[in-house]
């Protein structure tokens, strides 16, 4: 098999699980009532099941960076993906809470060893040619947030489940694999880390960037959580109809992500990073100063959706070029970070929602990107200056 071919089918059977990936993210909460039906737990019990799996994900996130400075990327992708598969044939047979939880927890633990090891992969296999194969993983992810939802309505209106759609995901993980088994490569592994090379854990850089993305994963979320709540609270959509935008808001995300891969190397990921981060804030600021317009709240929301899209591959990718040698490590680093986020930004939102208003949420919003703003454009002299140096110190 030539390098082509052989960088060609890792990225398609790579393709699989990071749909899965997406489509359990996105099904697991419209499934709640069906599993408490199946269970007999409560609702409120079984929202342990996302604790579970970002807790599990949180540890994972940090074990694989420094597990693929060490072995190189395959391990932890095939332990994910075998991991994935486990996980979801629980969820999808589990008959009591306690074997939905050990589902979620493999699922999750499976996830940061997925993530990781998967985009660190592509960035090694395809190097200078990275933007477009990175770009499609995370494409495809959101393509399986936004499709798995819909797939769970479809099989509950034929077959009577809508947990049938794991069962879907089982198969294209059985499929993914003992291809990935077969074609990933063994010796994926950057030069060993010069003796007089400082930690990478003292480099600014690297906490500015980690900085990025636990600002980053908290409003991303936190907008696509809180949109139908905030525009109910304003008075100018019912709860469906902020439904309605909430959806279109991760469809401007997918659409982003479709672009980016679309364009490939003709936008560099600095390029990609920083229109990114501007674009948020300019939306933010949108958000909030819309003077109640309904159609400005629609454009704000969308453009934040759209601005977000490139910000985590291309700080990802910018990420593992400045830390070339330590890039696992690195990358469990803001792995961390972006949970940290996702897991305080969306609760501060709703508080200042509930007990202050709309408009000091938008306020919040604003704040937030452009703090992330300010850190991803001083991360970028960490970037380039370290792209500078290294060509003038490789033996």
């Amino acid at each position: 098999m030539t390098s082509t071919a052989n960088r060609r089918w890792t990225l398609m059977s790579l393709w699989l699980p990071f749909i899965v990936y997406g489509v359990e993210i996105a099904s697991v909460g419209p499934l709640l009532n069906e599993f408490s039906t199946k269970t007999g737990a409560s609702i409120e019990s079984l929202g342990m099941l996302f604790t579970a799996q970002f807790l599990l994900g949180l540890v994972s996130t940090i074990l694989a960076g420094p597990a693929i400075d060490r072995f190189s990327s395959r391990p932890p992708v095939l332990v994910g993906v075998a991991l994935f598969t486990l996980g979801i044939g629980a969820l999808a047979l589990g008959e009591s809470l306690a074997a939905l939880l050990i589902g979620a927890a493999m699922f999750g633990l499976g996830g940061g060893f997925l993530d990781i090891g998967g985009q660190l992969m592509i960035l090694r296999l395809y190097r200078e040619d990275a933007a477009r194969p990175l770009n499609s993983l995370h494409f495809v992810f959101s393509l399986g947030a936004v499709a798995g939802p819909l797939l769970a309505v479809q099989a509950n209106q034929q077959v009577g489940s809508g947990i049938a759609v794991f069962w879907l995901a089982v198969v294209l993980l059985l499929i993914a694999l003992p291809i990935l088994t077969l074609v990933a490569p063994r010796n994926l592994r950057e030069e060993t880390r010069p003796a007089g090379e400082r930690s990478i854990f003292r480099s600014p850089t690297l906490w500015l960037l980690a900085a990025v993305f636990l600002l980053y994963v908290g409003i991303e979320v936190g907008v696509g959580g809180w949109t139908t709540e905030f525009t109910f609270n304003l008075g100018v959509f019912d709860r469906e109809q902020g439904g309605v935008l909430t959806s279109f808001y991760f469809v401007a995300f997918m659409a982003s992500r479709l672009i980016m891969t679309a364009v490939g190397t003709r936008v560099s990921f600095e390029r990609q990073f920083v229109l990114g981060v501007v674009l948020s804030t300019l939306a933010a600021a949108l958000y909030v100063f819309h003077g109640g317009s309904a159609p400005l709240i629609v454009l704000a929301t969308l453009l934040l959706g759209f601005a977000f899209g490139p910000i985590y591959p291309a700080g990802f990718a910018l990420l593992a070029q400045r830390f070339k040698s330590a890039a696992g490590s690195a990358a469990s680093v803001i792995g961390a970070a972006g949970s940290f986020g996702g897991m305080a930004v969306p609760p501060l939102m709703g508080i200042f929602l509930e007990r202050l208003g709309p408009t000091p949420m938008t306020i919040l919003v604003l704040v937030i990107s452009a703090l992330m703003t300010a850190a991803a454009l001083m991360s970028l002299r960490g970037v380039r200056a370290a792209l500078i140096v290294r060509p003038a110190t490789a033996p």
